[in-house]
């Protein structure tokens, strides 16, 4: 039975595509291999490419998708691309398959550049406009004129090799003498800016070629890290697509370049031109209540490292991780192997800050020896000085004897114990100077020691505390990039919701700032993480970034806008509310409400006097624009009906009038009493039989349709369904809400009419 759905649904006219002028056969048939070839955009957009062609299989009965690629290059009518349902798809799962066609298509034409000119001819106009963007931001050395046009030196074209990593191109620009250090930097930027701009512009061309919109449109690939791509565990998001049709598919190491910056060098030390490890892209919400939408595409990382994205708006941070298991992100910070950058930052601010601090400042630390010393050093510059007064006492003492010498005092000269008092004394006096005068130098070289030793510490300390500084900076650093204030969440069926209301999808790796009426201003910090807290050797990680806008109701299943389509003053409908556009959506519709548990739900209102908000049409809160004229006033009369199946199965009709008060009266009576005590106006009542012409169109199209391509038993199904749910329908109108039921005949009688 289910398989008994996916039918060829409705008349071969209901089968609906925009032009595809603006995709080759080659792009177009890239396109679907890159779609079917990811698991991601296979489940979520797979679905809107219809292959025609014969089955082409592996002797392993698995889809040979290079020889279905082609077979679509030589008959490109053989795969329907549904442009009306790409529209309402995830847009940065869109943009992230676009993407790759025009790396794809950039590399092709850097590769032709550096061959013949017979290689060159297909490509030559995509890289003259290539070379016109990569121009206007070159110094003026590396240009030259060919052929009456200003073109990027050919010296050029070798550091443009896809092919070559970072530090491969400088020492490129190294080799040329004519280009100083200081133009090097200034190419290398110059490059990185002509590849984003040239690859954000054929993304959003692509973009639109498939029935997509946008107001704001910003797409950059980037990459961060010391450069050098030497780690063995280094995974290029390509790597595992061996394909003829990937192999134009550059790798990341060449292609996706990185912000750099001067690194003045001292001493021995040279100057050198550095990768930003800490990759900042700065972007703007969009204004007049769209929604921002960014898509987070991980192309290259070291598999033993944790990816770590941060997005700050305001001051408030909201984090992404990779698992380890994957390049997908998510707030989720757990990782299992390897390092992450919150690791390395608590290494240093735990570990190497806490263990100098401990040094330094601790309780056997330079301060405490210095303290020590200092005061041993006074303790012995005061013995010094005691003993210097004593030594200097000696020098002023008298001592009383005869001037006279007996016979017996000099018979007894070398007998001391038969020395004159005299004598006796003056020996004493003479030893104890002398030991006071030993005592002195040794409590200088005591002194001296102490001098030294408070020097050497304080040395010590000075070079610690330099070491600090440098760690406090690295520090500062790290936590500047994580940010200070990181956003709270909740999880719900992989939906984070952070505190503002903000939200991260991890099935489609899109975060979505809420609509407001002005912009704001924002950035994406893309984190390389160091081999050690202090080392300066960074592993690289590599991203496409996509913002764009989106309007409220954009991925409804369908979508449909009516612009005067009644009778004026009247609800007489002009217009059918489903269309050929719409066939794919049926089909999809039809199918959720047999087997999806999913309520229906209605949300039905006459708006009244509408107001456009600068993305949609809703109801005029200020009653002083009533008879006012306005610019806008016919495209004010306006209806939408939206089937939004993702959650529920919502049925929503809106419809509005221009701000002047309109012709229209009613003779149900109670209406009329609902009006007066309800103080609805005309314009109110006259949206309120709209709406309900509107959604009873819908259901006769609707249901319609379902018995003309379903079988009974399925149609009896839906049928029931929609039938049991009409009975509750109430419609919001002014600050009241009116049952269908009364007015459902008037309704019903002028759709038959």
């Amino acid at each position: 039975m289910k398989h008994l759905l996916f039918f060829i649904l409705l008349f071969p006219v209901f089968i609906y595509s925009q032009s595809k002028k603006d995709l080759t056969s080659e792009e177009r048939a890239y396109l679907y291999h890159t779609v079917k070839n990811s698991p991601i955009l296979n489940k979520h957009i797979g679905q809107y490419f219809e292959y025609l062609g014969p089955e082409i299989l592996f002797p392993n009965k698995e889809i040979n998708y290079d020889s279905l690629g082609t077979y679509l290059s030589l008959y490109p009518d053989s795969l329907i691309i549904h442009n009306s349902e790409l529209a309402k798809a995830p847009k940065g799962l869109v943009t992230e398959a676009l993407n790759k066609i025009s790396l794809w298509k950039l590399n092709r034409i850097l590769m032709a550049k550096r061959g013949t000119e017979t290689e060159l001819e297909p490509f030559k106009e995509a890289y003259e406009e290539f070379a016109a963007i990569l121009v206007e931001n070159l110094p003026p050395i590396a240009t030259k004129e060919i052929s009456g046009k200003l073109m990027p030196h050919p010296k050029l074209d070798n550091v443009l090799n896809p092919m070559l990593g970072f530090d491969d191109k400088i020492a490129m620009l190294a080799s040329y003498q004519f280009i100083t250090q200081n133009d090097q930097l200034v190419i290398i930027n110059a490059i990185t800016t002509a590849i984003n701009e040239y690859i954000s512009l054929k993304t959003s061309e692509y973009y639109l070629s498939l029935g997509g919109n946008y107001t704001y449109f910003k797409n950059i690939v980037i990459a961060a890290g010391d450069g050098t791509i030497s780690s063995p565990t280094f995974e290029d998001r390509e790597t595992h697509e061996k394909s003829k049709w990937l192999n134009g598919l550059p790798k990341t190491v060449g292609l996706i370049p990185f912000q750099s910056k001067f690194t003045q060098g001292s001493g021995a030390i040279a100057s050198k031109i550095d990768p930003f490890v800490c990759s900042v892209n700065d972007f703007i919400t969009p204004d007049n209540y769209k929604t921002c939408n960014i898509h987070l595409d991980v192309w290259g990382y070291n598999t033993e490292k944790q990816v770590t994205v941060i997005i700050e708006k305001n001051g408030l941070c909201y984090p992404l991780f990779n698992s380890g298991e994957t390049r997908f992100l998510s707030p989720d910070s757990s990782f299992t192997k390897g390092g992450t950058f919150k690791q390395k930052m608590n290494d240093l601010e735990f570990k190497k800050i806490k263990d100098i601090n401990q040094m330094i400042y601790g309780k056997k630390g330079y301060d405490y020896w210095i303290a020590y010393n200092n005061k041993m050093k006074d303790k012995t510059e005061l013995i010094i000085i005691k003993l210097e007064k004593k030594y200097s006492d000696y020098g002023y003492s008298t001592v009383s004897v005869s001037k006279k010498k007996t016979k017996k005092s000099t018979r007894n000269k070398k007998d001391p114990s038969k020395l004159n008092d005299y004598s006796i004394s003056n020996h004493k006096e003479a030893d104890a100077r002398k030991k006071t005068q030993d005592e002195i130098v040794r409590q200088h070289a005591i002194f001296d020691e102490y001098k030294r030793k408070i020097k050497e510490l304080e040395i010590e300390k000075k070079q610690a505390l330099e070491l600090l500084a440098l760690y406090n900076r690295r520090l500062d650093d790290y936590k500047l990039a994580l940010g200070n204030h990181w956003a709270k969440y909740k999880e719900k069926k992989g939906i984070y919701t952070f505190e503002d209301s903000t939200t991260f999808n991890i099935y489609t790796q899109e975060f979505q700032f809420p609509a407001k009426s002005m912009s704001e201003q924002f950035e994406i910090r893309v984190l390389s993480i160091p081999e050690e807290c202090l080392s300066n050797i960074y592993d690289e990680v590599m991203m496409h970034i996509n913002v764009i806008d989106e309007i409220k109701y954009y991925d409804a299943a369908i979508n449909n806008q009516f612009q005067n389509q009644f009778t004026e003053n009247q609800y007489s409908l002009n217009s059918s509310a489903l269309f050929a556009k719409d066939s794919f959506a049926l089909k999809n519709l039809y199918n959720t409400l047999l087997f999806e548990k999913k309520k229906i739900k209605f949300e039905i209102a006459g708006g009244g006097i509408g107001i456009f908000n600068g993305s949609r049409i809703i109801k005029d809160q200020n009653t002083a624009n009533k008879n006012h004229k306005d610019s806008t006033e016919n495209k004010l009369n306006f209806s939408e009906l939206i089937i939004d199946s993702q959650k529920d199965f919502t049925i929503i009709v809106n419809t509005f009038t221009h701000n002047k008060e309109c012709a229209f009266n009613t003779e149900n009576p109670e209406i009329i009493l609902i009006a007066k005590n309800n103080n609805l106006s005309k314009n109110d009542l006259l949206t309120l039989y709209r709406s309900a012409v509107l959604l009873e169109q819908f259901k006769s199209d609707f249901l319609k349709y379902a018995s003309i391509h379903l079988q009974k038993e399925a149609y009896d199904k839906i049928s029931k369904k929609i039938n049991k749910s009409w009975n509750k329908i109430e419609i919001k109108c002014g600050k009241t809400k009116i049952k269908l039921s009364i007015i459902e005949k008037e309704i019903i009688s002028a759709i038959t009419k």
